[in-house]
């Protein structure tokens, strides 16, 4: 719209300038007369037009506020209108002769019109010359176009107004308008007076994948976007409608509505921050998944403005997950307990048949007890993946404690030490979770592939950082090639902004160190 009437107020002057000529050419007092009719049309709305153009420029147009640009050009119309007419056409004209066009007596609705006009600009630049000097530092050379514009056009009309020069036998106003609204242009394309910013949020807004629902502070709705209309079109989204409406309607649909009372309690309770995930079981024919979001939006004096709501189909994002993690899960069970399951059977059935082979059969079966206790951590981490440790719920100390606790036996001991760390700070974060599915491979692979006796864990805060370091006494490696165990930690750790290493040495065992960027006081 910024562009449209900056256009519009272009192809006004020109207007002006055409009919102006056609004017000019009259040859009798009636054509003259008809001529000034259409010269008036621009002459009359010039004022209008500019002064929306510097609204929705300074950003002061709204939905709220769009009967403003009617009651602007009302009295702009209701003023020109006497020139469509014959009889009263000498509210607009009083006095007009062929012999004399220079000379004009002007009625009384075009005093009117005229003061209006210039009303108007003299807002306009004012709204123009504020917006502009916000931004005086990146664009001086916009400002010092838009003054000379103002200047140029200011002083023409002055100058005619009074006639301090003499006539030069043909209107100069609209060459002024016209220098001012080049000048206006180039500013525009040469120096950006346009902020494109808020067009491009708003096209982010209304063309994101995610269901997004603005609200005001009483939490009723007052936009949403293109997906919001597609997705729950069967439901009651309306903008002036509270979202209690529409959660109530999900509420009939979730088959855990114990998560939607939940929902409701957190608009009620006005949090800040908010995420969950529901299910509703039809929405467009099928089930659903969704991934909510609500959080609170706030001005530059950190006061509430209103509320977001996000709210993203994850169906098939779901689906695709279920199904990598049972392809990676069969694979684990194939790839580990069969085979160790086969160790114990081969082992078992070796010492049976070699039963007066003393020290042969209790090779056997000391290879199949430690087999089948390699199985019972190896089933412990699966189950653990397909239904992991609540570390928000119980805590992280306590979480890996308990971890250690069901590893530490007689074939390999844990020792767990920890200092510095407020456990209900990192609980809460994803940083928890992460040392701890961190800690439970580390433990994995010592066991397995390291073949350790003894572990050593140091978990540590300092300087805004946990520190990790893990340390056993495996047969350890010269090379280390990172398997998915040691690519996942690597990942997880990289993905909060940390670092991890590992070091080994053929029979000095496995260590690693990690250090991850953490403010406790923050998160308190």
């Amino acid at each position: 719209m910024t562009r449209f009437y900056l256009i519009l107020a272009q192809i006004l002057v020109i207007l002006w300038l055409f009919f102006g000529m056609i004017e000019n050419m009259s040859n009798t007092t009636q054509e003259l007369l008809f001529a000034i009719r259409f010269t008036l049309f621009p002459i009359c709305f010039i004022g209008g037009v500019w002064l929306l153009f510097a609204l929705f420029y300074a950003e002061l147009m709204t939905k709220k506020n769009k009967m403003l640009g009617a009651a602007i050009l009302l009295p702009l119309a209701v003023t020109y209108a006497p020139a469509l007419t014959k009889e009263y056409f000498n509210l607009i004209v009083v006095h007009k002769v062929i012999e004399n066009p220079a000379i004009t007596h002007w009625g009384r609705f075009f005093q009117i019109n005229y003061s209006i006009t210039y009303i108007y600009i003299i807002i306009s630049i004012i709204i123009i010359m504020i917006k502009s000097f916000q931004d005086y530092r990146k664009l001086h050379g916009k400002i010092i176009l838009i003054i000379m514009a103002i200047v140029i056009t200011a002083t023409v009309n002055i100058v005619t107004s009074q006639k301090l020069i003499e006539d030069p036998g043909f209107d100069i106003t609209p060459v002024s308008f016209a220098i001012f609204f080049l000048l206006v242009t180039i500013s525009i394309f040469k120096f950006n007076l346009i902020d494109i910013t808020q067009y491009a949020a708003v096209d982010v807004f209304q063309n994101t994948e995610e269901a997004i629902i603005i609200l005001n502070t009483e939490n009723e709705m007052i936009e949403f976007n293109k997906k919001a209309e597609e997705e729950f079109k069967l439901f009651p989204l309306r903008k002036g409608y509270h979202i209690r409406h529409l959660i109530e309607e999900f509420k009939m649909k979730c088959p855990d509505q114990s998560i939607i009372d939940e929902i409701i309690m957190q608009f009620n309770q006005k949090t800040r921050l908010y995420h969950t995930r529901f299910y509703l079981s039809e929405v467009n024919g099928e089930p659903r998944l969704y991934d909510f979001y609500l959080k609170s939006v706030y001005d530059s004096m950190n006061q509430v403005m209103g509320s977001l709501v996000s709210i993203k189909d994850i169906t098939m994002e779901s689906k695709l997950l279920i199904e990598s993690e049972r392809s990676r899960i069969s694979g684990d069970i194939h790839d580990n307990l069969s085979n160790m399951i086969n160790v114990v059977s081969i082992n078992l059935e070796y010492a049976l048949k070699h039963y007066d082979d003393k020290e042969e059969a209790e090779g056997c079966i000391r290879t199949a007890y430690q087999t089948a206790n390699g199985i019972r951590i190896n089933l412990r981490r699966i189950l653990e993946e397909l239904k992991p440790m609540d570390i928000e719920e119980v805590g992280m100390i306590t979480a890996l404690e308990s971890l250690f606790h069901k590893v530490d036996k007689a074939e390999m001991k844990i020792e767990f030490t920890h200092h510095g760390i407020d456990e209900k700070a990192i609980s809460a974060a994803k940083h928890g979770y992460v040392i701890y599915k961190t800690c439970m491979e580390a433990v994995n692979n010592s066991y397995f592939c390291g073949k350790a006796a003894r572990i050593e864990v140091v978990l540590s805060y300092k300087d805004n950082s946990i520190r990790l370091f893990i340390s056993d006494d495996g047969i350890g490696c010269n090379s280390i090639h990172k398997g998915r165990g040691l690519t996942a930690m690597e990942e997880r750790i990289q993905a909060l902004g940390g670092n991890i290493y590992f070091d080994s040495t053929l029979e000095e065992g496995f260590h690693i160190a990690v250090e991850l960027p953490f403010n406790q006081e923050e998160m308190l």
